[in-house]
């Protein structure tokens, strides 16, 4: 682990308060497993999920449509530890204009970048994180038993129905071999109250970077939203078009910036 107390980690805090209490911002992820799964999913979910959103998709190839599920398991935090899954889509505001290649401004400057992703589920293992989440970014999340394994190149990952009825979802195997990247620091998109939200995460560590190999994932018994939002996206046995997963994984969770209308 990196020392905690670097200039990543160096910015003014602003003090919040939840239902749990007051958070501090930024919220600071000091040591992270994290691992990502990229799938081409149904491009009319997609728009059906984003409808009444201020919100538009990118990354969309003919009838398919990109959407990354990340797992954490976050070991060392200013809330605490935690793990958390997130579907996401990549998108851009409604009434901005959709850069050139949404590839390419992804790799932008984050303090510029357009293309973010649009969190449409974000189950955790804390009421902390539920009460920070859902009360400061407008986040949909949910409180959940989520297992994180990772060892290598082969993975395990669970949700469980918070109502006990089942498995919301399950990712197994093995991926391809990897290349090392660096790592991508992200906007995410929520709704804060009926305002657009705006929040960049400053990412670091290296991440390992493949095709989906052996790796499968599953939607259980559940029929909770998550697992028929998976249903509707087309992702039940769905085989990742790619994998980056890393035991290095440090981020900033910054205060949201509401997008101007």
């Amino acid at each position: 682990m990196r020392h905690l107390h670097d200039a990543f980690f160096k910015v003014p805090n602003t003090a919040n308060h939840t239902s749990s209490g007051a958070v501090d911002l930024p919220i600071l992820y000091f040591d992270v497993s994290n691992s990502i799964a990229f799938f081409l999913a149904d491009k009319k979910a997609v728009l059906d999920l984003l409808h009444g959103t201020p919100f538009k998709p990118v990354l969309t190839f003919g009838k398919k449509a990109l959407v990354g599920i990340s797992f954490y398991q976050y070991r060392a935090t200013s809330i605490g530890p935690y793990n958390e899954v997130g579907i996401a889509i990549p998108v851009v505001p409604r009434n901005g204009k959709k850069p050139f290649s949404s590839l390419l401004d992804l790799y932008s400057n984050i303090k510029n970048r357009r293309t973010g992703f649009y969190v449409l589920d974000l189950p955790v293992t804390t009421a902390a994180a539920n009460a920070a989440g859902r009360e400061l970014w407008g986040f949909p999340k949910f409180v959940t038993q989520i297992d994180y394994f990772q060892a290598g190149r082969h993975m395990h990952m669970r949700v469980a129905d918070p109502e006990g009825n089942g498995d919301i979802l399950s990712f197994s195997g093995c991926s391809n071999a990897s290349m090392k990247l660096a790592p991508l620091s992200v906007i995410t998109y929520s709704q804060l109250n009926g305002q657009p939200l705006r929040t960049p995460v400053n990412v670091r560590g290296d991440v390992h970077t493949s095709f989906g190999g052996k790796l499968r994932l599953q939607v259980g018994t559940s029929t909770h939203p998550m697992a028929q939002h998976l249903r509707q996206l087309g992702l039940h046995n769905a085989k990742p078009l790619l994998v980056q997963f890393t035991d290095e994984f440090q981020s900033r969770l910054n205060a949201g910036e509401i997008i101007p209308g």
